[in-house]
């Protein structure tokens, strides 16, 4: 059985679907209402925005893109070269982010300019700039595998050593991955629901095996590890992610 399924591709990369991808469908889609289809729908496009933004700037440098991937936990894109420790590096990281945050600015000020009939467009594009906002201010947290870890690394290599920067970065995802729990917990436990628990449980264990990995892999002196993107931003007006 194929673990995934190529659907086209987009500006020169393949785009793939992982068999994962079905439980954020189901996430988002299991109550068909229209409030779960348009969070579905800006997801997956800001997820596409977010990993063509990496893309371009990486061809920028020269590091060739080759395929995009939607997975269960979000989507993350492949390059020829695997990103390192360098300011071009940190530049390519950041440039996901930064495109969900312009995304998200733009779509708030238009939404600011809808009044009265318009409400249902109004309401699309504060949902569309809410989830860009949630995408981009999770994946810059200081941890690995997101491009907040990567920048993170970069900057406090700038000021210690490259062994030192790992074990702050394995130091901050425990940190974010605690607190994440923590707040699963805590949401949990105000609505009776541990549907979303189930699914940050699993994303906080992922960032501290890939900070460990990051970490033990400097130790070494094997270079960095892969890079991942992952979000899933919750329906009902209640927003928490994971990129």
């Amino acid at each position: 059985m194929k673990m995934k399924v190529k659907i086209g591709r987009l500006l020169g990369m393949k785009v793939y679907l992982h068999s994962t991808f079905a439980i954020l469908v189901a996430y988002y889609l299991w109550d068909l209402s229209w409030e779960s289809l348009m969070f579905g729908a800006a997801v997956v496009a800001s997820l596409m925005l977010h990993e063509l933004a990496h893309a371009g700037v990486a061809r920028m440098f020269g590091n060739v893109p080759i395929r995009i991937t939607f997975h269960g936990l979000g989507a993350c894109v492949r390059l020829r070269r695997e990103l390192g420790n360098t300011w071009r590096d940190a530049l390519i990281a950041f440039a996901g982010p930064a495109s969900n945050l312009l995304a998200g600015a733009v779509a708030f000020y238009c939404a600011r300019l809808f009044r009265g009939d318009l409400y249902s467009i109004r309401h699309v594009l504060c949902c569309i700039a809410v989830v860009n906002g949630v995408i981009a201010g999770f994946n810059l947290l200081p941890a690995y595998p997101l491009d907040g870890g990567r920048l993170f690394r970069w900057l406090v290599s700038c000021l210690m050593k490259e062994r030192h920067a790992a074990s702050a970065v394995l130091c901050a995802g425990v940190v974010c991955s605690v607190a994440y729990v923590a707040l699963g917990c805590s949401m949990a436990f105000d609505d009776g629901s541990i549907m979303d628990l189930c699914v940050q449980l699993p994303v906080a264990i992922l960032v501290v095996v890939a900070c460990w990995i990051e970490f033990d892999m400097t130790r070494k002196g094997t270079g960095v590890a892969c890079s991942v993107k992952f979000v899933t931003v919750s329906k009902g007006g209640k927003l928490y992610e994971t990129k």
